[in-house]
Order: structure tokens, then sequence, then C-alpha cells
């Protein structure tokens, strides 16, 4: 039985290599991502004590209590474990200064023992930091390689940290504390704690970071440590980090990307699963008399299903085997297109779990794609053998339920692979959209093609071909309309939100931010501003605190127990396990809309009243009409929510999760955010300059810069989507090429019989091409409008900004993929009537 079924492939092995190349091409992005995710997980968890420069971290935005201190070590000693050295980190933003040019820095002071793991590379003394730390003086800092771009800087310049004047020491080209480079809001500097004594950077109400480190000896009970500590440190506001959480953040800043590379690697899988499905209808119904003439001469039921068991095994393993050959050709792709993102370079390999998810998965495809057709097959009778009607298969709707029910399948593949439930939803939602959109428009398509009667016969003869085989129609029309929706979203997308970050087209959009404005400073800002006719715009109180209680019950951090977590349990508990900073104000500000409730301006009630963004207010379990308690300082403030506000965040503007009304913070100690706004590039540079100068404390964003730095990320990051959504492309037409082949090698005889009528070899020729050109172009043009479609959702909800409608992309792209369709019709059309009409009469 085994022999039969593996003859039977070798037999049919032009189908065969078909069918197993069309399913191959569906999973390499598959295995290709499921392997680069492992190779970044190994890495940031061998790498982990690198990330966190510590075993143990224990840090927060505000000065933490000797008494928590005390207490972490209290309990590290108790379970035993020795400290076998500890750092202290303080990280905060301010202006790095030359003589012509000011620079916002992320600065880090660190300590004569920073790292406890890891190392600086350095450029001039060709050296790591460990090797001259001992000689790193207080007048001294350490900066990123971007920086001497930026700042032109040479070694031993002079440079300006607030009060501060330092050395330049040497460039960092190299840091391995750092896993990823997303491109953040500021280059890195490093300075000596000692020197950050003296520089009155830090003032009452600034905004910094501050990090205990501990090296810890091995071996050591790790859980037990990590959960003794979250017992004894219940503040929400300190957070807790081992090497093993650290790197777990890490590899969560990924999710985003990863996410929708994984999704459209599903998508490419459906789009297989699609053509696959119309590949083995053509092998099965060739079987259908074979399999009655095994029922005859007595051939059980479990017999003949071993068979095609056999047969759906060995398949799943050449697809596998397959598959896993093409992603070690599209890896480098893939690397390449990441480590340009990332600015990181690892090795990527195929490990051995994701070889068997693979082979269980292709497997499950495999049976589902067949399993239809095979209960069909079993209802055939022998009697049927001697009728003298042609033998079919009617394919009930309870064979077809296997199918339907892989929805459900697909939809625990994406949760396994996204690791949330929101974006799972709205990815099985979508899929189930389009496919019945495409199909419903398609066979709409169909009869409407049905009312026309051209004179033209070629016209006629290929519009009538498209009407007659309607399911592989509409199979052609969804897969290629996917395909180049999938292709179109980005650049629709990139482009909203390149005419959002357009300065000469978007007034609304400042041109600086500012960050830690004192109290006692802001009449002096203006002062100075106003020698230059500007303003602090969006002036914004500040003001930290952490939640306390919510209807009275205290508010306690979150630990996430199961092994398994969803992105939405994590960011609950990163939102709960915070600091949060407050703002007050009367009316709502003109990126903010009033969602529920009433505005503070109808409020009467004695208890202050509270506005929340509606989104955090999910996130933390707060509905309207709760009372909150807020700890500012030991000092604890109770409000009431009195509505839920919708905040458009890519605004640039000041803005808060959480405010409190006019008059009840006013007195709190607080800091100032701000903005000024329609400066040309040359004035911003001025401003800087003269601001840095003047008040050395106050960090300051320029948001034309960032937000170009911003768009660059978000094109490095495209890239490699595109290259996904270019595979599903690909994978689509590999389905056209192999149905354009099976349809044309069925339709031999017909083909050569219109020769053989009078029928000229263009004109024949002519025919097929009109009837697939013209089925891949108006997919593509329909793809291209469901494009528009979900660019707009993306857009308007998930990036809340006006989508623009661009043509250029999607124009290129409907007629990119309509040539490419007639390239390969042409160069398989010709292959089938290059044979002579002679011999394929002599063959029926």
């Amino acid at each position: 039985m085994i022999a039969h079924a593996l003859k039977e492939l070798v037999r049919k092995w032009r189908w065969t290599l078909v069918f197993v190349f069309n399913l191959s091409f569906g999973f390499i992005g598959f295995i290709s991502l499921l392997s680069f995710q492992n190779s970044i997980e190994n890495k940031i968890l061998l790498d982990s004590k690198k990330i966190l420069t510590a075993d143990l971290s224990i840090s927060a935005r505000k000065k933490i209590a000797t008494t928590e201190i005390d207490k972490t070590k209290k309990i590290i000693r108790d379970l035993g474990i020795k400290i076998e050295s500890e750092s202290y980190l303080t990280e905060f933003m301010a202006m790095l200064k030359t003589s012509e040019k000011a620079q916002m820095v992320s600065v880090k002071a660190i300590d004569a023992n920073y790292p406890l793991y890891g190392d600086l590379e350095l450029l001039w003394e060709n050296k790591n930091y460990s090797d001259i730390k001992s000689s790193f003086k207080n007048n001294e800092t350490i900066v990123y390689s971007e920086l001497k771009e930026i700042l032109n800087l040479q070694k031993e310049q002079s440079l300006m940290l607030g009060k501060l004047n330092l050395s330049l020491r040497d460039i960092v080209v190299k840091d391995s504390t750092q896993t990823f480079k997303f491109g953040g809001i500021a280059p890195k500097i490093f300075i000596h704690q000692e020197a950050l004594k003296n520089s009155e950077l830090l003032k009452f109400g600034s905004t910094f970071n501050e990090s205990y480190l501990f090296k810890l000896k091995e071996p050591y009970p790790r859980e037990t440590l990590l959960k003794k500590l979250e017992q004894s440190i219940p503040d929400a506001t300190i957070k807790i980090e081992t090497a093993e959480s650290a790197a777990n953040d890490s590899a969560r800043q990924l999710g985003f990307l990863t996410d929708f590379l994984k999704l459209i690697a599903i998508i490419s899988i459906l789009l297989s699963s699609l053509g696959a499905n119309f590949l083995y209808q053509v092998f099965i119904f060739k079987k259908i008399k074979d399999y009655a003439i095994f029922k005859a001469l007595g051939l059980n039921k479990q017999k003949l299903r071993a068979q095609y068991l056999v047969q759906m095994i060995t398949l799943s393993l050449v697809v596998t085997a397959i598959s896993a050959l093409g992603s070690y050709l599209f890896i480098p792709l893939i690397q390449f297109f990441l480590n340009k993102t990332l600015s990181i370079i690892f090795e990527i390999s195929i490990p051995n779990l994701v070889i068997v998810l693979s082979f269980f998965i292709i497997f499950i495809t495999c049976f589902l794609v067949t399993i239809p057709f095979l209960f069909s097959l079993e209802t055939i009778t022998t009697a049927k053998l001697f009728n003298e009607e042609k033998l079919n298969l009617n394919i009930s709707i309870r064979s077809r339920v296997p199918q339907i029910l892989s929805v459900f399948l697909v939809g625990l593949l994406s949760l396994y692979l996204t690791k949330s439930v929101n974006l799972t939803l709205i990815f099985i939602s979508s899929v189930l959209s389009i496919a019945i959109f495409s199909v419903v428009i398609g066979w709409s398509g169909i009869k409407v093609l049905s009312l026309f009667n051209p004179r033209f016969w070629v016209i006629k003869y290929s519009l009538k071909s498209i009407i007659r085989k309607k399911g592989t129609s509409i199979i052609v029309f969804s897969c290629i309309a996917i395909s180049t929706m999938l292709m179109n979203i980005l650049p629709l997308v990139r482009t909203s939100l390149q005419e959002e970050f357009n300065y000469n087209k978007n007034e609304q959009i400042p041109s600086l931010f500012l960050i830690d404005v004192q109290e006692e400073q802001v009449n002096a800002i203006n002062e100075l501003l106003q020698l230059q006719n500007l303003k602090i715009d969006n002036l914004s109180p500040l003001i930290r605190a952490r939640i306390s209680k919510i209807n009275d019950i205290p508010f306690e951090k979150k630990l996430l127990k199961n092994s398994f977590t969803t992105r939405e349990e994590e960011t609950e508990a990163r939102f709960r396990n915070r600091g949060i900073n407050l703002t007050y104000r009367h009316e709502f500000s003109n990126t903010e809309t009033l969602l529920e409730g009433i505005p503070f301006t109808n409020y009467k009630d004695e208890t202050p009243g509270l506005s929340l963004e509606y989104k955090y207010a999910e996130r933390i379990g707060v509905k309207l009409n709760d009372l909150m308690t807020f700890d500012i300082q030991g000092v604890e403030i109770k409000g009431k929510v009195i509505n839920l506000r919708k905040v458009r965040w890519i605004s640039f503007q000041p803005n808060f999760f959480i405010a409190f009304d006019e008059g009840v913070l006013n007195q709190a100690p607080k800091s100032f955010i701000g903005t000024i706004n329609n400066l040309s590039e040359e004035k911003t540079k001025k401003v800087i300059s003269s601001l840095a100068e003047n008040f050395s404390n106050i960090s300051i964003i320029d948001v034309r810069a960032l937000s170009k730095d911003i768009l660059n990320m978000a094109d490095q990051m495209s890239l490699s989507i595109q290259i996904m959504a270019l595979l599903a492309l690909i994978t689509g037409l590999i389905i056209l090429s192999s149905i354009i082949y099976i349809q044309l090698n069925e339709r031999t005889w017909e083909l050569n019989f219109l020769k053989i009528i009078g029928a000229k070899f263009n004109s024949v020729y002519l025919y097929i091409l009109v009837e697939f050109a013209f089925l891949t172009f108006l997919a593509a043009l329909f793809g291209s409008l469901l494009s528009y479609v979900f660019s707009f959702i993306l857009v308007k909800y998930l990036f809340e900004t006006t989508f623009v409608i661009s043509f250029k992309e999607p124009l290129f792209i409907i007629f990119g993929i309509a040539l490419i369709s007639i390239v390969i019709c042409l160069i398989i059309t010709r292959r089938i009537l290059q044979n002579s009409a002679n011999k394929i009469l002599k063959e029926f």
C-alpha cells in the first residue's frame, strides 16, 4: 500500500511538483520568521545580563528611599545570596553644547563599578571602557557615535553639559548593553556620577531615572528572590528587574514589527492553501474512476484512507524540506533588512522545533485541503462505473465542516505567534471579511460578464471561459486581490504619515518641545523668547504621582504568573506598575475630544473632577464615576472620574493620561512642559542654542528632526514588511502559474482543436492571454481598492490622523502585477500551443 501510494505521486510527478512548490512558498516566510524570532530570543537570553548590566536592578523615576534599598539587600542576604558588586546609575535628558551647536542627549551618570556586565567599545583608544574606567575622570565624557556627526566632535573637545565643562574622552562605537537601536529621541553620553553633584542639572521636579544594580554570585534562586522582592516592595513606581525580565522587555520591543510580519506569513499560508485546494481537486477528480475500480475489486475504506494518509505525510515531509531549504535562502534577505532596522548583527538558524512545528502545520493544512474530497470520494458507488453518465463528486457542506472550522485553527496560530487577543480578533475578522467580500465580488463580476456578448470571438471566448470556470476564476481573483492589497497598504499609510509630518502644510506641529521647565523659569524663558517675537505655547504643568487606591481599594502591582501571557496582559501590567504624570486644566486642548461624561465646566461636586484618556482607563479598569486616590510626595489627593477623552498622541503636543480640574493641584510640586511653534529650520537651531545656554536644566526636543527620524524608522521597518508582502505576492503568482498550467493542460485538446478548425496561432494565444490578463488586472484593481479601505482604517483609528489618497504606488503595483501575470501566461501558453495538433488528436 505504501509503495503504491508513493508510485502514484511519482507517476503524477508534474502535479506533485506543482503542489509541493505551491505550498512551500507559503511556508518559507513562516519558517524564516519563526527562526528569526527563536534566534533573537536566544541572543537576548544569552546577553540578558549585559542588557541589564546586572543580575538585579531596582529602579524608579524618582529618588528611591534608602530604606527600600536596605530592605532589598536584607532579602538577598536572608536567601543566602552573596552580592559580588554594586553600581549606582542616574539617567536623564539634558542639552549638550559645543561653541556652535546644542543637542539634546540622554545622560547616564555612572559610578566606578559600571557596568557590572557588558562593555563599551571605544573608537579612538581602540579599547573597551573596562580597560580605561579606572582613569575615567570626573570632567570627562564618552559619547555615542551619532554625536560625532551631529556636533562634528574631535578628541578632547570641550563640551558644556549644564554647568559642567567636560572634555571628550572617546566615542562609543558599540554598546553591548543595548540590544536594539530603535532610534531613541536622544543619543547617549556617559559622565561620572561625581560630576553630577555639581552640575545643577537635576533640580526639584526634574525628570530622571535612578537605578541600583547588583551582581549576585551564582547560583541563586531567581524566582524566589523576585517573588520576595515584589511582595516586600509594593510601590508600583519602583521597578524590580532581573536579567531575564530585562531580556523579555527587549524582545517585546520587536513585537509591533514581528507581529505584522507573522500575520502576513499566515496570509501567505492561507493563499497557498487556497491554491493547494484547487490543485488537489484536479488530482482527485482524475482519481474518481480509479477509486470506484478499487472498491469493485474489494479494497476496503481503511486501506484506501491509509493510502491517502501516506501521500499526505509524504507531501508534508517534502513541503517541509523544500520550505526549510527556501528559508535558508530567504533568511539572509530578512536578516539584511532587520539588521538595518535594528542596527544589530546576529546569526539566524532554523531550530529543530521550528521544523517539527512547521511539519505539523503543513500536515494539518494538507489534511484540511484533502478531507472534503476524500469524504465525497467515499460516496462513489461501484454501480456508477457502469452508468454512461460522467463520474463526478458531490462535495456537501458537511464535508466542508473541517475547512470551515479551520478558521479557529488560524486564530489559535495567530494568537500563538502574536500573543495578542485583540490583534488576533482583528486579523481573523479582517481575513473573513476579505475572503467573503472577494468571493461575493468575484461571483457578482462573473454574473455581470455573462451579460456581455462581444462580437470579436477572442474576447467572447475569453469571457465565456471565465464564466464556465467560476471556482477557478474566483480563486485566481482572490489570491491576486489579497496579494495586491498587502503590497499597497504600507505605501498608502506612509504617505499619510509623511503628510502629517509635513511642516509646510501642517502648522499644528510644534517646532520645539520643552521638558523640565521649572515654575520660576517660565517668565524668564518667555522674556528671552519675546526678544525673538516668540513665546511658549501649550504650557502644561506636570506633577509626578502614583495611584494608591481605586474606589478606596489599594491599587497594587499586577504580577504576571502564567508562562503564556498575552500582549494585553503585559500592557495592563506595565500601566499598573508605573508612576504617572498628572496635569490640571479647565478645558480640553485642541488635540483632545470628549467621548463620555461631562466637561469640567459643567461639574459642581465637592470631590475634584478627573479626566482620563479612554484607552488608559480601560487598561487600569477604571470607569466613569470611579474614585481614584493619588499619592503626590506623601500627600493623598482624591478625585472622581467625570469624563473619558480621546487624545491625538501623534500631534506632538503636551498630552496626559490623567488631568485634574484647575485649582486642585495648583500648589503641588511641579515642573512644566511646553512647545514653541512656527520656527524655520535655521531659527530652530538659534533658539535651541539660546535656551541651552541660559537654562541648562531644560531639555529641548527638535520635533522636526524627531519626526524625520520617525519616518526614517518607519521606512526601514516597512521595508521588512514589504519583503513579506512581496513573498505573499510571489505565492499568489505561483498559484496563478499553477492554475494556468493545470488549466491549459486540461484544455490542450480544446486549444489545438481551435487551431485545426482554422484559428490562427496568434488568435488562440490572444484568447488565453485576454482571459488571464483581464482576470488578474481586475483582481489587482480590486485589491488596490481594498488597500484604500484598510489603509484608511489604520490611519484613522490606529494613528488617529488624516488619510491622504495617493495613486502613484497603487497604479504602479496594479500594472506591475498585471504585466507579470501576462508574462507568466505568455510563457506557459506558448509551451502548450507549440504541441502538434496531429499528436494531440492521436492521443485522444
